[in-house]
This record gives structure tokens, sequence and C-alpha cells, in this order.
């Protein structure tokens, strides 16, 4: 009877412990899932050998729980490539000779596209700047390309017409173009010497002579009936701007810096005084504006 007495003990002591299990959350509870180790030792062996390959790699990995500051370099804002409006000789009345010039900063970072960028003044008029060529050719329709200026550069923009029919952009033969003063301001005479090209063999002293005679970009209106048939023909067909190209379009300076760009108006555009200029962007905008 004392071991039926004791088992029926056993069992309610059993019981009791089993409801009390159940009340604090019995298969419920995080221990009831969280293994024999309270912390888990394959991942901190985990952890502790990634460290140590860190070390000897010199490379770091944050923990789970740090936070990676932003370096100062990282939080400064990238600078926008800047250009600047200029009234240049915008007073003028006379169409060929009133300009205004865009500028486009030393600092600049890269090329700045102003081909549909806008200009207006008092007048209201919204004027789009257009496009232009890299390398003008005399008789033909020149491509329409867009009109890039890059650091440093700058574009000056005429109210009338283009006397070649086209915006450009200045080489170092463009001084070819101006032998009747027509541009104003004047396009830059940096044509290479006669005298430093390449010159054919055979040419006389009287050749050679009057070839060291001759300017820079400066056109033969006529050549001299005393020197010889070999001379003239060279003098015809090199002393001008479509051989200059020729000869030197691969050169690493013959490009310039400088675009011209005309509005092909009538009328004067911009006011003596009493005048707002603004250059908008294609999106509308401001760059930049000034006033007089």
């Amino acid at each position: 009877m004392d071991a039926v007495k004791e088992l029926k003990y056993f069992f309610l002591v059993l019981f009791i412990l089993a409801i009390v299990w159940l009340f604090t959350g019995g298969p419920f509870r995080p221990e009831a899932t969280s293994g024999l180790f309270l912390k888990d030792p394959q991942g901190r062996r985990a952890r502790d050998v990634q460290k140590g390959v860190d070390k000897i790699t010199d490379t770091t990995r944050p923990d789970e729980d740090d936070t990676v500051e932003p370096k100062d370099d990282d939080a400064k804002e990238i600078p926008k490539d800047i250009v600047t409006l200029k009234r240049a000789n915008a007073r003028d009345t006379d169409i060929n000779d009133e300009y205004i010039e865009i500028v486009a900063a030393k600092g600049n970072k890269n090329a700045v596209n102003i081909s549909e960028w806008k200009i207006e003044g008092e007048n209201g008029l919204d004027l789009k700047l257009g496009y232009g060529t890299y390398v003008y050719t005399p008789g033909i329709s020149n491509p329409k390309e867009n009109i890039f200026l890059e650091p440093g550069g700058k574009a000056i923009i005429t109210t009338g017409y283009s006397p070649l029919g086209a915006n450009f952009l200045i080489n170092k033969c463009s001084g070819y173009l101006d032998q009747d003063k027509q541009f104003s301001p004047r396009l830059p005479r940096q044509c290479p010497l006669m005298e430093d090209e390449v010159l054919p063999e055979g040419l006389n002293d009287e050749c050679l002579d009057f070839i060291e005679d001759i300017s820079k970009c400066e056109i033969l209106d006529t050549i001299p009936s005393y020197l010889n048939s070999a001379c003239q023909s060279f003098l015809s067909e090199k002393v001008n701007y479509k051989s200059c190209v020729s000869l030197h379009r691969n050169d690493a300076d013959f490009f310039g810096n400088e675009w011209r760009i005309f509005l092909s108006r009538s009328n004067e555009l911009w006011k003596k005084s009493r005048e707002q200029i603004t250059l908008t962007d294609e999106n509308g905008n401001l760059i930049d504006s000034i006033a007089y």
C-alpha cells in the first residue's frame, strides 16, 4: 500500500508541475527553441575567425549594430558648371556690331551644351541660340551641330546675320575668312605663316622672297606677273582658307575656344539703357542675367 501511495503522490507532483509549465508559456517560451546554449558558440566562433582574417588583410567589417558616418568629402555638393552673361557691345545700334557674350568658367568640369538656351530682353523676345558647325567649309551647306562651351570658352552672340551663313567655331585658319573686316569683333589672325609651311622644291629666289613677305591669314588680291608660273600656281592654290584647313585640321591647336553665333535679326535687340537681358537653359531655368 505504501508503494501505491508513493506512486500516486509522484503523479500528482508531475501533474502540478505540468500545470505550472503551461501557465508560464509552455512550448511558446523562447527557451523552448533556443537549444542548449543561451548564445550560439558556432556563430561567435565564425565572427572571431572573420575578425582575424580582417586583421591580417587590413580590412574592416562594421558590426551589425555599427553605423558608418559619411566622410566630409562625400557630403560636399558637386559644383555646377558656371556660365556668365556679359554685356560686351550690347549698346551698339548697328546689328552687325551689336553683340553680347556668354563665358564658361575656366574651373568648369564639363563642356556645356548651350544650343537650346534662350536669351530675352525688355522687348519680350526669347531667342534660341541655335546650332553651329565645328569646321566651316565654304561652298556647301554646313552641318548644324550642338554648340558646346568648353571650360574657359565663350560665345559671341551677334544680333545680325552671319557673313558665312552659319554659326561656327573659331579655328587657326579662320582669319582668312575676315579679309573684308566683316566680323565684329574681328576674327583672330592665327594662321600659320606661309614661309613656315612645307614649300615645294624648285621655287626660285624671287618666289621665296615674295612668300616671306606674306602676312598671317593674308589672301592675295593679285599675284605679280614677274613671278614664274610655278610660283604663281603655288600661291593661287595654297594661300587660302581651304588649303590651310586641309593642312592643319589635325593639329592639336587647330580648334579655338570661341563660338560665333548670329541671331539673324534685322533690327537691334538691346536698348542703350534701362535694359535687362536674361539667359535661360532649355528647361527655362535662369542661368544668368545682366542689367544696365
